[in-house]
């Protein structure tokens, strides 16, 4: 199996491949190790000691930092298309915009994490530093966010059981902070969720499945099994960790410290010798170490900006190396502000992307079903990367052949704002009002919204799994989430896209099988074409690492398109038959460029290929560039069959006229 910290790293990322959805699984089924469970009905968190050394306080806050900083991802994805219309899924979706700070970015839990572990003088701790236990309980979160319809219950379990029992390990961590005078914003912010949802879920756990106690009882597990780590960590001296911290370091040390004699023997030849007590007693008899005044010896001066040892030591190095030469253990840290530094994404053009791969596999049909149930078909995430890669590559292949406002143009932000605003008031000034009857019957229109049941019904499934962790932290993929969360009604069932569709095919007495049901795609009434839309968007929803700028330049065109003359038309047109228009007025509104969708696509484009920019100047960000606009004109390709496909119901629906009102000609009178 898979070990945690390796596990963590791989599910931690947005893109899930099938080796990824089988080791989650497996961990799923291994679950925790009996012997590190402890003893059953053990509150996971009531053991912990209370801590009166910084060092050790800085082990149980860099312990927990990647559960943490996770917030409530293992919601990352109940937002799912086939299932986000449900109440309890809006509601698990609500809790989960809530953790990450959709409304109020200050307040996502992740940023309240990281204030603490700054006012702590605690770095980000590197995963290699943490042992496997510390990642028990990220695994478990994560390995269930794979599975959101397949493991659905045991979510709302897990949900639950931390609702209920996470307050104890809040309740723990603030009598540490209080006693080391450290702020408490984390604390309070995360304890106002659990009480905010706590009943809530209690509420939707009645009359759910048997996987709800599975899932409590892997919250339980695993941070019990976490928590006993931890526990055997902090009863090790600070000493102790201090001379395992500078084993660590020696053979690094050595070669640079030739000049420093101590006892008439080099710092050198005191590392070679890796007598690390008699090496505490040499440096506290020599001129390097005041032991009354530790922060104002050489040794500690020369850690400082500008000295030779500068980044050599963090600051939890150093709180363990205080403790060390004075021999108790007992001296905290000096606090200081560490802001801990953040990954920065790499150029479009050097990150790996999936190979093209050969044309056939799956169709339209079937490809839209298994994604939709990916850890089903888990191989159909590769055939996704192919069918995707696929569109696109038409898309270049055409691109010269475009002209007008969709023909390429070297990127600058003015160019860009004037191409959409050009784009954007063309559609607009299309527009007349309807005086007349409509050209197309009101059997054209009920076709038509029977066709788009496919995409519209997985409305925002592109967006599906872009936001990342921390995507309050990420201006572009903050800006996604938002898109995504508004396509899904944001904890509103009213307000999801796919619902207010339902509603509009239940007012036409239209009905359809769940989306992710067999019936689904064996539906007669559903043509071919309908499905190649949806499909494009749900594979390039798949791999938003591989496709991250055509994903951003897709997301554009999707939103424009809501917006100018075809819109407003088909809303004079459905008013007409008496067909609700209600969803065709919700995106002309919600998808408008002041502040709408696409404004935030626009500006999603503009900071994604600043960043690009300003990692490799023009010669990284054009290529990039390049890829955004080939994933804005993808929609268009995408849509071909589907345009085709209504322009034969068209021409069969005219011909049809024209022999009817041949034969009322020649009807005898």
């Amino acid at each position: 199996m898979t070990m945690p910290r390796q596990l963590f790293l791989r599910l931690s990322r947005p893109q899930i491949d099938a080796e990824a959805l089988a080791a989650a699984r497996e961990f799923l089924a291994a679950g925790i190790p009996p012997a590190a469970r402890g003893r059953s009905g053990e509150g996971p968190f009531v053991a912990l000691p209370d801590l009166d050394d910084a060092p050790h306080l800085a082990t149980a806050l860099g312990w927990h930092a990647p559960a943490a900083l996770l917030q409530w991802d293992w919601l990352r994805d109940i937002g799912h298309s086939a299932r986000g219309h449900r109440p309890v899924n809006a509601l698990l979706f609500r809790a989960y915009l809530d953790a990450v700070g959709l409304d109020e970015p200050a307040l996502a839990l992740a940023a309240q994490y990281r204030a603490l572990l700054s006012a702590a003088g605690v770095p980000v701790p590197d995963g290699a530093a943490l042992a496997e236990e510390a990642f028990l309980v990220p695994c478990a979160a994560l390995s269930l966010s794979c599975f959101p319809m397949e493991d659905f219950d045991a979510i709302l379990g897990f949900s639950q059981a931390h609702c209920r029992q996470g307050s104890e390990w809040l309740d723990w961590l603030q009598r540490q902070l209080s006693r080391h005078g450290l702020p408490l914003g984390y604390v309070r912010r995360h304890r106002a969720l659990l009480q905010r949802y706590a009943e809530r879920l209690d509420e939707a756990a009645i009359g759910a499945g048997q996987g709800v106690a599975a899932g409590w009882a892997l919250y339980e597990q695993a941070h019990r099994a976490s928590a006993a780590a931890l526990r055997a960590a902090l009863a090790q001296p600070p000493e102790r960790r201090a001379e395992a911290m500078l084993r660590e370091k020696l053979p690094y040390a050595v070669g640079h410290h030739g000049a420093i004699m101590l006892e008439q023997r080099s710092l050198d030849e005191w590392l070679r010798a890796g007598d690390l007590p008699a090496l505490r007693r040499a440096l506290l008899d020599s001129p390097y170490v005041r032991a009354d005044a530790l922060d104002d010896s050489r040794l500690f001066k020369a850690a400082e900006f500008g000295g030779s040892m500068f980044g050599v030591f963090s600051a939890e190095d150093l709180a363990l190396l205080r403790c060390w030469l004075r021999g108790d253990g007992a001296e905290p840290p000096a606090l200081a502000e560490t802001a801990p530094g953040r990954d920065r994404e790499r150029p479009a053009a050097q990150r790996r992307r999936r190979p093209l791969l050969p044309v056939g596999g799956p169709s339209a049909r079937e490809l839209y079903h298994q994604l939709l149930n990916r850890a089903a078909y888990p191989d159909s995430l590769s055939v996704a990367a192919g069918y995707a890669d696929k569109v696109l590559a038409w898309t270049r292949l055409a691109a010269p052949l475009q002209r007008g406002l969709r023909r390429r143009f070297p990127y600058s932000p003015g160019a860009f704002k004037q191409r959409v605003d050009a784009i954007h008031r063309r559609e607009v000034e299309r527009y007349r009002p309807l005086r007349g009857r409509p050209k197309l019957p009101r059997e054209m229109y009920l076709w038509g919204i029977g066709q788009m049941a496919p995409a519209i019904l997985a409305d925002g499934c592109w967006l599906e799994h872009a936001a990342g962790n921390e995507p309050m932290a990420d201006g572009v993929r903050r800006r996604l989430l938002r898109t995504f969360a508004d396509e899904a009604g944001a904890g509103c069932i009213e307000w999801n896209h796919p619902n207010v569709y339902r509603r509009l095919l239940e007012s036409l007495d239209m009905s359809f099988a769940p989306i992710d049901s067999q019936a689904f795609i064996q539906d007669s009434r559903l043509s071919d074409s309908a499905f190649v839309i949806p499909a494009y968007l749900l594979a390039v929803g798949q791999w938003p690492e591989c496709f991250f700028p055509e994903l951003l330049g897709l997301n554009l065109a999707i939103e424009l398109s809501g917006l100018g003359a075809t819109y407003m038309h088909l809303v004079d047109a459905l008013r007409y038959h008496g067909i609700d228009p209600t969803i065709v007025q919700l995106h002309l509104s919600i998808d408008n460029l002041a502040c709408g969708h696409a404004a935030l696509a626009r500006e999603a484009v503009e900071l994604y290929l600043e960043r690009m920019r300003s990692l490799g100047g023009e010669v990284v960000m054009q290529p990039a560039w390049e890829r955004v606009w080939n994933g804005y004109l993808s929609l268009s390709t995408a849509s071909l069959p589907f345009a085709l496909s209504g322009l034969r119901r068209y021409g069969r629906w005219k011909i049809g006229e024209k022999a009817r009102g041949l034969c009322h000609a020649l009807r005898p009178s």
